[in-house]
């Protein structure tokens, strides 16, 4: 239940910062139409709004976040995978990162090697 309510809050929030922020003209206020275009590439404050409307100084922990990736991951593909081809997926994933680190590890200590 508290997820549908975050998730209801963030829709909220997402109108209200579009309704303070639309450059579309309004049909019954005339010259809207005209100041609209002169802003409408004007987006020095844009990432300002949005990154306040997305709250991205959540409080949330890195544990919790990935819970949301991988919530959200599970959800893009349930129809496509089964459990156990997103298992296997998931263990693929994670031994391909390994083995990048690991390869970014010993290229690492190389050039340390190299430089010294």
């Amino acid at each position: 239940m508290e997820e549908t309510n975050q998730a209801m809050q963030a829709i909220q929030n997402w109108q209200e910062w579009y309704r303070n922020h639309r450059v579309v003209a309004e049909l019954n206020e005339p010259l809207v139409s005209k100041d609209s275009r002169e802003t409408l590439h004007n987006t020095e404050k844009t990432f300002a709004s949005v990154h306040e409307m997305l709250d991205y100084k959540s409080n949330k922990t890195a544990k919790e976040k990935a819970i949301d990736a991988f919530a959200d991951t599970m959800a893009e593909f349930l129809g496509d995978l089964t459990a156990d081809e997103l298992y296997d997926a998931l263990m693929t994933a994670a031994k391909q990162q390994k083995n990048f680190a690991e390869r970014e590890y010993a290229l690492s200590k190389a050039w340390i090697v190299l430089l010294s």
